[in-house]
């Protein structure tokens, strides 16, 4: 009987301090280690969640849906804690999702209403530089030769 108590106990604790990860920005990848560079194993979107497992200097450690471990870089995504009052879960602040969403703010909607306002702006480069992609091996090369992070300068 005081196993299953105990094991009740740790559930309640667990379920307590249990942590959602929701994603701030367009997109970000969980990476395979705490490192820009570190091998992508899952992309991720804007108001996305995934579960906190742990951290390291600015990296959560999070669970993806596959149920694999990977990475996530602390600057894009908004944290919360889930609250357990009176038996229910009760949330008093925006959700994860609800600031999420509010962080696209410029979307297409808004910006083609902006560009009938402002017929004189030019979005030209504003797309083009929405539509650059970077490898990962760019990445790297960017780094080493910047000398950034691990290659020589602040991890």
């Amino acid at each position: 009987m005081k196993k299953i108590y105990l094991c009740l106990l740790l559930l309640i604790g667990s379920l307590l301090w249990a942590q959602t990860l929701t994603i701030k920005v367009k997109e970000t990848r969980v990476r395979s280690s705490p490192k820009f560079y570190a091998k992508s194993i899952y992309r991720a979107n804007r108001g996305d969640t995934l579960e906190k497992m742990g951290e390291q200097k600015g990296w959560y450690e999070v669970k993806i849906p596959s149920g694999d471990v990977g990475w996530v870089h602390s600057s894009a995504v908004e944290t919360k804690k889930l609250k357990l009052d009176s038996g229910e879960w009760v949330e008093t602040e925006a959700t994860p999702e609800e600031v999420a969403l509010a962080g696209k703010g410029f979307n297409m909607e808004v910006e083609a209403e902006y560009k009938r306002n402002h017929p004189d702006l030019d979005f030209t480069w504003v797309d083009r530089m929405e539509s650059i992609e970077i490898s990962e091996e760019e990445m790297v090369a960017f780094l080493k030769k910047g000398k950034l992070g691990e290659y020589g300068g602040e991890q």
